[in-house]
């Protein structure tokens, strides 16, 4: 199947093709990266755009685009409520978040259209917790060392 962006965009604002919540983003896979319904797991949660969004959220808006471990400006927000390590509800937070903000939904609603934020935060929530390496929180927590040291130790 040939993929026409602008027919699927006209789809999907007419309600020809609908996106919901068990539609996995694009942006939650690492650039470059073909989708493949046969193998859509392999890779998911590594997309620069949720990378980036974990890293504002959790050690500050300053920090966004800096360099691994890195953090700038006041204490992140994570660091003040104690916590260390990155979560599978952590990552899925941001991925709603990120979802959100690339929408055209011009204020918050659990739903946007079919898509059910609610429901795509539990999706994400357990798929990340079914995988028996839990790779996903260990790709966060070693992601340049930067996430949880900065939470650790960042004054």
């Amino acid at each position: 199947m040939v993929f026409h962006l602008s027919r699927t965009l006209l789809d999907i604002e007419d309600g020809t093709l609908e996106i919901t919540a068990d539609d996995w983003p694009r942006f939650l896979y690492p650039d470059g990266r073909a989708y493949d319904p046969e193998d859509e797991f392999t890779d998911i949660f590594q997309g620069h755009l949720l990378l980036r969004v974990v890293k504002h959220i959790f050690t500050g808006p300053a920090s966004w685009n800096s360099g691994p471990g890195e953090q700038k400006g006041k204490p992140p927000v994570a660091r003040l409520i104690g916590m260390t390590t990155i979560t599978s509800r952590a990552i899925a937070y941001a991925a709603v978040q990120a979802r959100f903000a690339i929408c055209s939904a011009q204020d918050w609603s659990p739903m946007d259209r079919d898509f059910d934020h609610e429901e795509f935060f539990w999706n994400i929530v357990s798929a990340i917790d079914s995988e028996q390496d839990q790779a996903t929180i260990t790709y966060f927590n070693e992601y340049g060392s930067a996430l949880c040291n900065c939470l650790l130790s960042c004054d």
